[in-house]
């Protein structure tokens, strides 16, 4: 199944199909770091900051609203 998974990214360009591989490969315990191109790269560092964007924004919406007792 690895086999066909590395063949698949040495073909395919569409940016979902390469994300759900690497993503399998990784969860197989195999070392991508070879099978990465530079769009891939750019697309990872791009998702995390995005994350770590959408994580900080939902830790500010929380800031302020916490109270010992329940509202009720």
């Amino acid at each position: 199944m690895a086999d066909r998974a590395r063949d698949l990214l040495s073909t395919s360009t569409d940016r979902y199909k390469r994300d759900c591989v690497f993503d399998a490969l990784k969860t197989w315990g195999y070392d991508t770091s070879g099978l990465e191109n530079a769009d891939d790269l750019s697309a990872r560092e791009l998702r995390a900051r995005r994350a770590a964007e959408r994580d900080s924004r939902a830790d500010a919406s929380w800031a302020g609203e916490y109270a010992e007792e329940p509202p009720f």
